[in-house]
């Protein structure tokens, strides 16, 4: 009789301990998520800093431009002065774009791997209750295979003679006699 409850426990054991693993899995995955979206926004201040040096450096450049341009007599709101200061608008503007679509990219990335390890920590959960159900199903079925009578009986043949259980013609000739 001890047996039965011996190998039931036991797997039932196992499975609390499977399904702790699984918990602790998910806690992980879960602090890995909030670590991963941390990394976006802080890519996300990076890149407007980046943005913002990049205007400091166009003004400061086409500020000294100007200031050469007037040193020297020329004039910056047409001809050759202008498209030099138009040249370095544009040009700022393209290592703004590219800066940005950089940063973008790098942020989409961390926010992806956030989501994933979220993903990752919902699996881990179900996995943890499917453990512990399948845990508990397994030790029952455990025990109650262990209390098996008929397998003192000698298989289906012996066990049927023990519980008595009437042939198929006198199961129908019961059921027609009612």
């Amino acid at each position: 009789m001890c047996l039965p409850v011996i190998s039931a426990v036991a797997e039932l054991g196992s499975a609390i301990s499977q399904s702790q693993a699984s918990k602790q899995q998910a806690a992980i995955a879960s602090q890995n998520a909030k670590l991963a979206e941390e990394q976006a926004n802080e890519v996300q201040i990076q890149k407007q800093a980046e943005l913002n040096q990049i205007n400091d450096e166009k003004r400061q450049t086409m500020g000294t431009q100007r200031a050469a341009a007037a040193a020297n007599g020329g004039d910056t709101s047409m001809g050759t002065g202008l498209g030099i200061l138009t040249g370095t608008a544009y040009k700022a503007q393209e290592d703004k774009n590219d800066t940005e679509y950089n940063f973008e990219l790098q942020s989409n990335a961390y926010r992806q791997q956030a989501n994933d390890y979220r993903n990752a920590a919902s699996i881990y959960k179900s996995n943890a209750k499917n453990q512990l159900y399948g845990g508990i199903l397994g030790a029952t079925g455990t025990y109650f295979s262990k209390l098996n009578p008929y397998k003192k009986a000698n298989g289906a043949a012996s066990a049927s003679k023990s519980l008595k259980i009437p042939k198929y013609g006198s199961v129908a000739k019961s059921v027609y006699e009612w």
